[in-house]
């Protein structure tokens, strides 16, 4: 009977796998006090605030940041019509030395006359065109005049002015 071995039977293999489970250390239960409980909740409420205790300081500096980008396109916007406005000005600025330089061209005593064109070849032609038509009612003004009076007229720019006005310019 010697080289009789055991027979795993289902209590004994039942009996095996609970061996390993009770050769385990049991872990103890701990208990906390509520001292402690309080302890670790101050202790992790503190991490915690450690972690956002700039998320203030960031709120703030976003908010500053918003306002400034807001004041930067405000700014840039202002700047650009300005810039703009500029332009508008020193481009009628220079039409009115055009305006004026084609005025005394012509005889022409105001040179507000010559309003239609944006460059120098449009008003030039705008002031031959009127020359051309308002010339011969002035000499013709001009013979009537020297006629009734046997004088010459005193301003014949005022003249064309008149003419202009009757006109509609």
């Amino acid at each position: 009977m010697a080289d009789e071995q055991p027979t795993a039977t289902p209590e004994t293999q039942q009996a095996a796998a609970q061996q390993p489970e009770q050769a385990k250390p049991q872990e103890t239960a701990r208990s906390y006090s509520e001292e402690d409980v309080n302890r670790i909740v101050k202790e992790r409420l503190a991490r915690e605030r450690a972690k956002h205790s700039d998320y203030d300081d960031m709120k703030r500096k976003a908010g500053e940041a918003d306002t400034l980008q807001s004041e930067l396109e405000k700014s840039r916007a202002e700047t650009e019509d300005l810039r703009t406005k500029v332009a508008q000005a020193e481009h009628e600025k220079q039409l009115a030395g055009i305006r004026s330089t084609i005025a005394s061209k012509y005889g022409i005593g105001d040179p507000t006359v010559l309003a239609v064109g944006d460059d120098e070849e449009q008003i030039d032609a705008y002031a031959q065109k009127l020359m051309k038509t308002f010339r011969p009612y002035d000499r013709l003004d001009q013979a009537r005049s020297k006629e009734a009076s046997g004088k010459a007229p005193v301003d014949p720019a005022k003249d064309f002015k008149r003419a202009m006005a009757e006109a509609g310019y």
